[in-house]
């Protein structure tokens, strides 16, 4: 049973298009949003100065007063995002403010897992290709409950004077996809131990903080759920995770979090390298246009 089997199967019925405006009407049409603190509006700014990245000192004062997002908590359990309970009409996506979800598509009997949290940039409405669709089964769980910044039309139109906040929160959207070809690198990984150690320390340079005792990542990841991630079976997650903390290269807290000891893998400086730089090309004349390597 995967990791949507765990919180309920989520519903493939068709529905009616309905567009949702509001935090309020999100909590009111989406299982597991939590509508009990109402809706808040906060500057993402502030939450994430490095969107500010490009910005002119001089304005961001103006900036952060219109980068104000509305707000919304989800909570644990099983996320049902659909297409249709967004106003998609120029939205920027969600931002994750806090907590952590669990993204699982499942091909067949094949499972994989993708986990976002903090900063991470989401667009759960946008489709893949229809017939792709068909094969596969997309769900989304909360493993953490999570507070998402709305960033949608209005939003955008906010900060069109700011050009750079926009193109911040595209690049969020494409570090997500660089994460995602790291983990699969990391599959590539042949020891079990090693993938998830790995795995724990690029978690560890995303959401982790440093303390006397290691590297602390205060994320609650089941057997399961790192087995989906890494593309092994949970009992071989566990056998390995138990063989890591009696080696003393983590250890596994009281309250699930998880504190990392050592250096930070070699292997992941491997799996990180840039590619070989592309070879220059220079016209070898001006009239022909014929092109030759460069060196």
């Amino acid at each position: 049973m995967g990791l949507a089997g765990e919180a309920g199967s989520a519903s493939n019925g068709s529905r009616r298009m309905r567009v949702v405006g509001s935090a309020a009407d999100l909590a009111r049409a989406q299982p597991g949003v939590d509508g009990r603190g109402g809706a808040q509006r906060v500057s993402v700014l502030e939450i994430e100065p490095a969107l500010c990245d490009g910005l002119d000192s001089r304005t961001l004062p103006s900036a952060a007063r219109s980068a104000a997002a509305t707000t919304w908590s989800l909570s644990r359990g099983r996320w049902q995002s659909e297409p249709w309970m967004f106003d998609r009409r120029g939205s920027l996506g969600l931002m994750v403010i806090d907590g952590l979800i669990a993204r699982q598509v499942l091909v067949g009997e094949m499972e994989a897992v993708e986990l976002v949290g903090p900063g991470d940039v989401l667009r759960p409405w946008a489709e893949v290709d229809r017939e792709m669709a068909q094969q596969i089964r997309e769900s989304w769980i909360v493993t953490r409950r999570a507070r998402l910044a709305l960033l949608d039309r209005a939003f955008a139109v906010s900060v069109s004077a700011w050009p750079e906040i926009a193109a911040n929160i595209s690049d969020r959207v494409a570090m997500r996809v660089g994460w995602m070809a790291l983990c699969s690198a990391i599959q590539g990984i042949r020891r079990i131990d090693d993938r998830l150690l790995a795995l724990l320390w690029s978690y560890a340079d995303r959401w982790g903080r440093v303390t006397p005792g290691g590297v602390l990542l205060e994320l609650e990841l089941t057997h399961r759920l790192l087995a989906g991630v890494v593309g092994a079976r949970r009992p071989s997650v566990t056998t390995a995770l138990k063989a890591l903390e009696a080696s003393g290269a983590l250890t596994r807290r009281r309250d699930r979090s998880w504190l990392l000891h050592g250096e930070r893998p070699a292997i992941l400086a491997t799996l990180a390298e840039p590619p070989p730089r592309a070879p220059e090309l220079h016209s070898s004349d001006r009239g022909g246009g014929m092109l030759k390597i460069a060196g």
